[in-house]
């Protein structure tokens, strides 16, 4: 044991001692300060113990980054690292207002030693210059060698330029440069100008990119199609070889000689002057704007300004006297104006049609060749300042006042709410008479369109309607409910609500009051869809259905006393089901519903039913009304309308609209018959046996509930309740 422990100790020893040598054998040294000036910076490093190790050489390093190493900038003074203190100023390399970082290091035979770093902000370098540089020219790749000082190691802070060509760096130091000339390159004889960081130098002497230079172009203006000469030197004599550019198209040389080259005047796009350039083996040569393409000019146009379709006449030069050779664009147009006539000097054409008012030149191209005017064409829109009469119903005309009307126009329409069209019956440039259709039923703006352009009232046309909207009806019938008018009230009651529950209430409304006032509940089953008819101010009320059960009982309703009575029950002689809806209307003292092929009838006074078989009344209904003495029974998804006369057991056929379902609305109001849903209303006129048709309410939904009192007919539907007045003009 003792001698374990004896072993542990003397390795201890030697291991303290064996720490203390490598602390005492590593160089202590610190990077100290950094001194700035507007030309460079002084580095300063202080060495306080080199240690047992060898330091064979010494120095700075720096860069952009942290952690500066010998592969960024350096500096090494090639000597033997000796204590105390070292310092170097670097005059290029540092371009102002940037950070860099700069950390002293020496080297041994094995290592390389860093000390700490510090961080600077430059104020700039030295100005570079050059003392010289060979070759004095050169072609496509050659290298040149500069020589001079304050250049620097990072490339990618140097810049080489002969003219407008750089050249690329390919080694570097502070001294000396090696460039090589682009593959493709601007011939020229100029100074080599350096810029390093920032700071720029320029050669005393001129280096020569050999290549072509391009002196002189005779003539220096013509049309398309124009032979040109260009003179110089350096020019190929195998043409192909000679690549000649005016207005950066290529054009064919014709002929070469090493001073002369022949070429033809291209099509452009545009006239005006362009430059032209020559390429020979990657060497070019230009003259800026050597060249004037001429072609078409306008000088000046009448009118200034005008609407799509007027005619415009336009003056100039270069036109051509075959219309199809001119093509004039105008504003933001959807294809070029008409030309109408052609001279070289003048051109009549109609304004086409645009995209949208604009101010903008007017552009002519003949024969490809393309230019503008200096002044602008307005293309002008239709305006609206006021319409006549401002406040309408549906269905009756109106006067638009305004300007820039275009009479005959197929491409002009008006609408009002996105999507309904307004019917042109006349027009002047001024004035627009149109009709305002029976779909439109709220106030808002007129729009114009033509072509592109589209024009929006800054004010509505104010649309009346026939239907006032009444306080909310309180027992929310959704759809399916059963309407009847007795003496100066209206009944509403059963149908299915918003919830999608059948009810049994009813409704009592006074239309001096406007107040809704609940009733007794129906007592038998909730249902929807029940049919319902009133005969000697006693409502019968009876059928429909709750999506499962189908139901055949009668009710009378008293509204003296405020109560139901069971009356007998119906039976059919056919089928009942939820698609065929029954509908029932009281013709004198006798209630009748059609279904299948029978007629039914309803004796009140001995509380039985009756039918009667004809085939032609086979079918589905949409409603059954009475006005007068006569029912009237409309026919689903067919056109036509039954008018039944009882006293003579005939029956005539009425031609009506197809509306394609049932559960339509209709009511009676003073002895007219009115029906319709959402999209279409139609009065009928049983005296004249004629129809018109009348403004919609929108918010009509299908199966609500409808009854009339005196001269106005009541539509209930959900919560919705309106007022219609008939005689609205």
């Amino acid at each position: 044991m003792k001698k374990i422990l004896i072993v542990v100790s003397i390795l201890s020893i030697l291991a303290v001692f064996s720490c203390k040598d490598e602390v005492v054998n590593k160089p202590v040294f610190e990077t100290l300060q950094v001194t700035r000036a507007d030309t460079g910076a002084t580095f300063q490093a202080k060495i306080n113990l080199l240690g047992g190790q060898s330091a064979d050489d010494y120095g700075f390093v720096w860069s952009d980054q942290t952690s500066p190493t010998i592969d960024d900038s350096v500096y090494y003074f090639r000597t033997l690292a000796k204590q105390g203190t070292f310092l170097y100023t670097v005059n290029n390399d540092l371009t102002p207002g940037k950070i860099y970082y700069v950390r002293a290091f020496i080297k041994s035979e094995n290592q390389i030693i860093y000390a700490n770093e510090v961080q600077f902000e430059s104020l700039g370098s030295a100005t570079p210059f050059i003392t010289s540089f060979s070759p004095s020219s050169g072609g496509a790749e050659d290298v040149i060698v500069i020589k001079g000082d304050n250049f620097t190691r990072v490339i990618s802070n140097m810049q080489v330029l002969i003219g407008e060509n750089q050249l690329e760096i390919l080694e570097a130091s502070r001294n000396e440069l090696k460039v090589k000339i682009p593959a493709s390159y601007h011939t020229a004889t100029l100074p080599i100008a350096l810029t390093v960081t920032g700071k720029s130098a320029q050669s005393k002497e001129q280096f020569t990119l050999n290549g072509p230079i391009l002196q002189q172009i005779a003539p220096v203006k013509g049309s398309a199609g124009t032979e040109i000469t260009l003179l110089g030197s350096g020019f190929s004599t195998t043409p192909q070889e000679n690549h000649v550019t005016i207005g950066a198209t290529e054009v064919v040389v014709k002929e070469a000689t090493s001073t002369t080259l022949t070429v033809i005047a291209p099509r452009l796009s545009e006239a005006g002057l362009k430059d032209v350039e020559i390429e020979v083996h990657g060497a070019r040569s230009k003259l800026q704007n050597g060249f004037e393409l001429t072609g078409p000019v306008i000088t000046s146009f009448s009118p200034s300004a005008g609407v799509q379709h007027s005619i415009l006449k336009i003056y100039g030069t270069g036109f051509s006297s075959v219309a199809a050779e001119n093509q004039v664009m105008i504003g933001h147009s959807l294809a070029p104006a008409e030309i109408i006539s052609a001279t070289p000097t003048e051109l009549e054409v109609r304004v086409p049609m645009v995209y949208s008012t604009t101010s903008s030149p007017i552009g002519i191209t003949v024969k490809s060749i393309y230019n503008s005017s200096k002044d602008n064409f307005s293309v002008e829109g239709p305006e609206i300042a006021s319409i006549t009469p401002g406040e309408v119903y549906p269905g009756a005309y109106v006067t638009l006042h305004g300007k820039n009307f275009i009479a005959n126009d197929l491409n002009m329409w008006l609408s009002m709410q996105s999507s309904s069209s307004l019917s042109i019956e006349s027009m002047t440039p001024t004035e627009m008479k149109v009709y305002v259709p029976l779909d439109v039923t709220r106030s808002a703006p007129v729009v114009i369109h033509i072509g592109g352009i589209t024009y929006t009232t800054p004010f509505d046309l104010t649309i009346l309607s026939p239907w006032a909207k009444q306080p909310s009806f309180p027992g929310i019938k959704e759809r399916g409910a059963t309407a009847f008018t007795i003496g100066n009230y209206g009944y509403v009651g059963l149908g299915w609500s918003t919830q999608g529950v059948n009810s049994k209430d009813f409704w009592r409304y006074d239309p001096v009051t406007e107040i809704w006032t609940q009733v007794a509940d129906f007592p038998g089953p909730a249902r929807r869809h029940a049919f319902s008819f009133v005969i000697d101010g006693k409502a019968y009320v009876g059928g429909g259905f709750n999506g499962s059960t189908l139901f055949f009982d009668l009710w009378q309703y008293n509204p003296a006393t405020d109560t139901w009575t069971k009356k007998s029950n119906f039976y059919f002689q056919g089928s009942y089901t939820s698609e065929t809806l029954v509908y029932a209307t009281a013709i004198g003292n006798y209630g009748y519903f059609i279904k299948s092929e029978y007629l039914h009838r309803y004796d009140p006074s001995t509380d039985t039913w009756s039918i009667q078989y004809d085939p032609k009344l086979d079918g589905a209904y949409e409603f059954a009304v009475t006005v007068g003495n006569k029912g009237y029974f409309k026919k689903a998804f067919v056109s036509g309308m039954f008018e039944f006369e009882p006293a003579t057991n005939t029956w005539t056929t009425i031609d009506t609209n197809n509306f394609g379902w049932w559960d339509v609305p209709a009511w009676v109001i003073n002895n007219k018959l009115y029906y319709g849903n959402g999209s279409n209303l139609f009065e009928f006129d049983p005296a004249t046996q004629t129809h018109r048709s009348l403004p919609v309410m929108k918010e009509a939904p299908g199966g609500a509930a409808t009854f009339s009192i005196g001269d106005y007919g009541y539509f209930v539907g959900g919560r919705v309740f309106y007022k219609f007045n008939p005689s609205y003009k």
